[in-house]
């Protein structure tokens, strides 16, 4: 895991790079999820017509897909795009929206991995335990009667990882990221975020714009630091209102802030 110091001044490689992040993702939020990744510094474009999605990857710096309000059309689109990505050697971050909900969402994510296993593979706690157990828990919201075990949730989440060769993070109260090597727990974020839609989108779409600069396991940590703590400082008399204001504390963070704010736990196994 690289310092503090050092993944700000990626920080202002990428706003100064401009990197593109292609991005296959659910319409529902695209605005807000291209408007946080330009606040990276990254570009992005949003292509999913698969007439033109396995040369945009090829031309993009990195990819990222979900399965939120995926359809037939949509997976096709992701699994050109993926063909590409691997192909042409582009990091890949996807979002398992609801994975545990139905077999159609599982089998779709069964042929994305049959072509290439993501670098970063980002869920809530509840869909990434359905992908550890082999999809036994249903999985959207994070439930309540979920194990609030921290042991027992980062054990999950690093032997997914072990599994996958993959790093993954599962959001919830406390975000876990592991590469199967390493787990770093992140404590940051508000209690208003889980009530605006499309979130965790926004989150993958960040991820992707740091996977252009970082390892995926740093591009990761500085994507969730850098939301969460955003999230928590953020203004407003409603959970909407807060979420504006979000983007404009998102895009200003400085790192004496973030430094003074983070509550992060580093672990190597």
């Amino acid at each position: 895991m690289k310092n503090l110091k050092e993944l700000f001044e990626i920080r202002k490689n990428l706003k100064k790079d401009k990197k593109l992040v292609h991005s296959i993702v659910s319409k529902i939020g695209v605005f807000e999820i291209c408007n946080f990744t330009l606040a990276t510094g990254a570009r992005i474009i949003c292509a999913d017509a698969i007439e033109e999605v396995e040369e945009v990857t090829k031309n993009a710096d990195s990819l990222t897909i979900s399965l939120a309000n995926i359809n037939k059309t949509r997976f096709e689109s992701q699994k050109s795009a993926l063909e590409s990505a691997k192909q042409n050697n582009k990091p890949v971050s996807i979002d398992v929206v609801g994975v545990g909900i139905s077999d159609f969402r599982r089998n779709i994510l069964n042929e994305l991995f049959k072509i290439k296993i993501p670098e970063v593979i980002k869920g809530n706690f509840t869909e990434i335990e359905s992908l550890y157990k082999g999809y036994k828990t249903i999985g959207i919201d994070e439930l309540e009667n979920d194990s609030n075990d921290i042991f027992y949730k980062k054990s999950v989440v690093k032997e997914l990882s072990k599994k996958l060769n993959s790093v993954v993070l599962a959001t919830g109260e406390v975000d876990i990221i592991s590469n199967g090597e390493e787990v770093v727990t992140i404590s940051n974020g508000s209690d208003f975020m889980p009530q605006i839609v499309a979130t965790g989108c926004i989150l993958n779409s960040i991820i992707g714009a740091y996977l252009t600069e970082l390892d995926p396991l740093n591009a990761a940590i500085i994507s969730v630091l850098l939301f969460d703590i955003s999230g928590e400082i953020s203004k407003g008399s409603s959970p909407i209102e807060r979420f504006i204001n979000m983007q404009s504390v998102f895009y200003n963070l400085d790192y004496e802030t973030v430094k003074d704010k983070m509550r992060l736990e580093y672990e190597k196994i």
